[in-house]
């Protein structure tokens, strides 16, 4: 189910960067409205023309700016002075005139606040409002939501690693910790240290920031001769570029540092696929020895862009230590390096990589969701050894 009316006011909002800035304020606020608030507010925008008034030339853009102007009204709308007695507010208004100066002193209204505000977690970006279905919707909160159990189950994992470390072997659940860590990002001294710290930041970073969720699936479409924009919203202040969807074999991404643009994370078409969202443990050892295999839960892709976000990490690219233990032919001079994702690249960097390396497995996203999910099927079946092919 698509809001359609709320859609199309929302494309409408969004073809500038300070009407992108708006948006974004919008979208909050509709992200902390339930189900059948929000209903009520997109049959509020569903309107024609009143029988009384003929229609005029502009008749298409008015309903469009006046449409605009509701959903601002029911969901932003600044104070403004008092009306006068029998008159109508101005996002009320049938004069194209008017309408387009109520949605200018919005606009501004909106660029003066810093960013949306509301409790820390995630909320909904204008992209979701916009071209998601519900479902899609529903999908995103609760990836979410399952990526702070997976990164908690990862930072007990590393945390008990970093027990056994200190204290030495004595129980076989803090054991198996311990070989996951040894596993998948070697077995140099402090190394369950580093995981636990980067695990710690990223978990606290995922409860404690006020994230937007962009979407960047198959409904993405452009706007007339104008891109959908979008702001993400940080330390800095709003940041706007345009959103599009993401190639086929993408769950998500966090934008780049350089972009200035903190607390969000766009999803891509792959996130909404159940076919390569929902996996298990059987799936991750088959993914070892098979290069292409890529398996990802929801929860996992969150885990990885938010390692990005608040731990620092990026995408590893392979060294020729690597290339060499898989049997893999160098890269040319001019040829883009493999990066460190799925389960056999990730294996294969810890075991051919020194911790101490410039990037190592300790500087790698895929490495921190693989373990996270590794630890969380552990800790559900206790006692389950560590099978590595």
């Amino acid at each position: 189910m698509q809001y359609i009316n709320i859609a199309k006011a929302m494309e409408e909002i969004a073809i500038t960067d300070m009407g992108a800035i708006l948006a974004d304020h919008i979208a909050s606020s509709l992200s902390k409205k339930n189900r059948s608030q929000v209903e009520a507010i997109n049959q509020a925008l569903n309107f024609s023309f009143p029988l009384f008034r003929t229609r005029p030339i502009n008749g298409n853009r008015i309903l469009e700016l006046r449409r605009a102007a509701m959903l601002i009204s029911k969901t932003f709308e600044t104070p403004s002075a008092p009306l006068p007695r029998g008159g109508r507010a101005p996002h009320e208004s049938w004069d194209e005139q008017d309408l387009e100066v109520y949605i200018g002193q919005q606009k501004q209204a909106a660029e003066r606040k810093p960013k949306p505000a509301g409790a820390p977690g995630p909320y909904l970006g204008a992209s979701f409002w916009a071209y998601a279905t519900e479902d899609e919707r529903s999908t995103a909160i609760t990836g979410y939501r399952e990526s702070l159990e997976l990164c908690t189950f990862g930072l007990l994992a590393a945390t008990h690693a970093t027990r056994a470390a200190v204290t030495g072997p004595s129980q076989m659940g803090i054991d198996i910790y311990a070989d996951l860590v040894r596993i998948w990002f070697g077995s140099a001294p402090g190394t369950a240290e580093k995981v636990r710290d980067a695990l710690h930041k990223t978990l606290s970073g995922l409860k404690t920031r006020y994230i937007r969720l962009g979407y960047g699936g198959k409904n993405v479409r452009a706007v007339g001769a104008n891109t959908f924009k979008e702001a993400g919203f940080g330390d800095g202040g709003a940041k706007v570029g345009n959103i599009s969807a993401i190639g086929n074999g993408i769950f998500a991404y966090a934008p780049s540092k350089s972009s200035g643009v903190t607390d969000q994370f766009v999803l891509g078409k792959l996130f909404f696929d159940s076919q390569h969202t929902t996996i298990g443990l059987t799936n991750q050892i088959v993914a070892i020895d098979d290069e292409e295999k890529m398996d990802v839960t929801r929860s996992g892709a969150v885990v990885h862009e938010a390692t990005h976000m608040y731990a620092g990490t990026i995408d590893v690219p392979l060294s020729d230590a690597v290339y060499d233990s898989c049997g893999w032919e160098h890269p040319g001079v001019k040829d883009k390096r493999k990066l460190a994702y799925g389960a056999q690249r990730c294996l294969s960097l810890a075991k051919s990589t020194p911790t101490n390396a410039a990037q190592s497995a300790l500087d790698n996203a895929d490495t921190y969701r693989i373990f996270c999910e590794l630890a969380k099927y552990h800790r559900q079946h206790a006692g389950a050894p560590v099978v590595i092919r």
